[in-house]
């Protein structure tokens, strides 16, 4: 079932603690275009993305990133392609947003490296594209919900992914943010 360009999921199967959450699905998602996932909560629309994701090891089926399995890439090679935008995410370490949205980067530098020029204008572009420029300097745990959501967005914007993954990408966003973040 390996597609050339973009993502198949072949018959993944998953199981949590004896339960069947995901049960052989397959799904084919072409290079350039959109996919969504639709069912109530509770269905594992957030699991089959964790396992699309590498999160979770899948009991059984595999996952296909432009014909090659996500879970035979190397793990730095899998960050570099995909990127997942959690529904929450917490952070203890208190940190501003830009380097919060440089922590995108890193599958991008070699061991040691620092950020360059390059690294600091594609932050400052995606923090731009999702309308976070001015919190920059802010710290992250300082941020409303719905700021949050956006720097992550804009912090998977900024790992330049070829797979973007996103599971509820709109929570906590205002009605005009959330038109702004699916434009």
């Amino acid at each position: 079932m390996a597609s050339a360009r973009g993502l198949a999921i072949d018959a993944v199967t998953f199981r949590r603690q004896q339960r069947l959450i995901i049960d052989g699905v397959d799904c084919t998602v072409p290079a350039g275009s959109l996919g969504a996932l639709v069912g109530p909560n509770g269905s594992g629309k957030s699991t089959l993305l964790h396992l699309v994701a590498g999160l979770e090891p899948a009991e059984s089926g595999r996952v296909f990133l432009d014909g090659s399995t996500l879970a035979g890439l190397p793990r730095k090679e899998r960050a570099r392609r995909v990127s997942l935008v959690q529904q929450h995410l917490d952070s203890e370490t208190d940190i501003t947003v830009a380097d919060a949205v440089m922590l995108a980067r890193l599958p991008h530098l070699t061991a040691l490296a620092s950020p360059g020029r390059d690294d600091h204008r594609i932050v400052a572009q995606a923090l731009g594209r999702v309308g976070a420029s001015s919190l920059a300097e802010r710290g992250f745990q300082t941020l409303s919900g719905g700021e949050r959501q956006r720097v992550l967005l804009a912090r998977a914007l900024a790992q330049q992914p070829t797979l973007l993954l996103l599971d509820e990408p709109t929570n906590h966003l205002d009605v005009a943010a959330q038109l702004d973040a699916l434009a």
